[in-house]
């Protein structure tokens, strides 16, 4: 009888959990995929889980290079130029190698290397910054003072290769060339979105694609402050799910430091950044006018009507369409 009893439970509880239980739309549900009774070691195959990518020893020929360096740093120019010269696949690693070396003059070696094999700047630049992630801004400089017109391309392959230095080579680029700075966060921010898109929906809230995209529009917005609204709408256009948390960044920023706005002008710049948003991630209009009402309470009666005029303007294009489509149904 206790048995049927705790039987009977568990049945109502299962059948209620499922009743109750919000499901996951079935583009976000995952096959079930099962462990059996294998080693630990084995769950590195499952493609759910994260890869770290191994770090594996410095080739023959690259250690061979580093002895040389090591020996006779005079050298190292030289054979790094040679190097970068060859078509060999190990050139990058040979002139990462190279750099590592104690008393190697990186500028120098830099220099050397843009004077010789200008075509190749991307590879070896990469390729030093990989190797030495401390001379990035050193190198960098350099790159806007001989090669400028290389720099935005070259600052933009490093930060897809070395995710972590996005934002350092966004924050040189945009100092060293302020014009390129929507194009930067604009490379950068659909990076970030592709990135997020290929996260498991599961881990998505774990994931920091969102906060990176909302750190690099803070970063670039202090170095170029009066491109803030572009930049606004260029992070947001390319991840909506920064919307409200751009927002609110930006309308902080325009009562802070000594451009701070007010009155009319301030409740001009409030209105537009709210409208200019719902633009581009419509779904999060609601948000978008909530954050910034929170943050300037006094426009609210404006933030409100600039996000119905939005609405009524998408019904009235919906409307033209589906008029047109009802006069030329074929489309010819």
């Amino acid at each position: 009888m206790y048995l049927a009893v705790i039987q009977i439970v568990l049945i109502v509880f299962v059948i209620y959990s499922i009743n109750t239980v919000q499901k996951l739309p079935a583009n976000q549900q995952e096959s079930f995929v099962m462990q059996g009774a294998a080693l630990a070691t084995f769950t590195d195959l499952d493609p759910r889980t994260e890869y770290i990518e191994p770090e594996y020893p410095l080739s023959d020929v690259a250690l061979f290079a580093t002895q040389i360096a090591d020996a006779q740093p005079a050298m190292a120019v030289e054979m790094a130029q040679a190097i970068a010269k060859s078509s060999s696949e190990q050139s990058s690693e040979v002139i990462g190698a190279i750099a590592m070396v104690d008393g190697i003059n990186v500028e120098k070696l830099y220099k050397a290397l843009l004077d010789s094999v200008p075509e190749k700047v991307t590879e070896f630049t990469l390729a030093l910054v990989a190797a030495q992630p401390k001379i990035a801004y050193e190198v960098m400089s350099l790159l806007a003072e001989l090669k400028p017109e290389n720099l935005a391309s070259v600052a933009q392959a490093i930060g897809d290769n070395v995710p972590d230095a996005r934002l350092e080579m966004a924050k040189i680029a945009v100092e060293m060339a302020p014009k390129s700075a929507v194009d930067v966060v604009d490379h950068y921010a659909n990076a970030l979105s592709e990135e997020y898109d290929n996260v498991r929906h599961a881990d998505r809230d774990e994931d920091n694609a969102e906060q990176d995209a909302i750190d690099l529009y803070s970063l670039v917005s202090e170095i170029v402050p009066e491109q803030s609204l572009e930049l606004a709408v260029t992070v947001v256009d390319a991840m909506h799910n920064s919307a409200t948390s751009v927002a609110t960044a930006y309308v902080e920023g325009l009562t802070e430091g000594d451009d701070s706005k007010e009155g009319d002008e301030l409740g001009l710049e409030v209105v537009e950044i709210t409208s200019r948003l719902a633009e581009v991630a419509p779904e999060y209009s609601m948000d978008i006018g909530g954050a910034v009402t929170e943050a300037q309470p006094e426009y609210a009666s404006e933030i409100i009507d600039s996000l119905s005029e939005g609405e009524e303007s998408e019904e009235s294009e919906h409307s033209v369409s589906i008029a047109e489509h009802e006069k030329n149904p074929t489309g010819y």
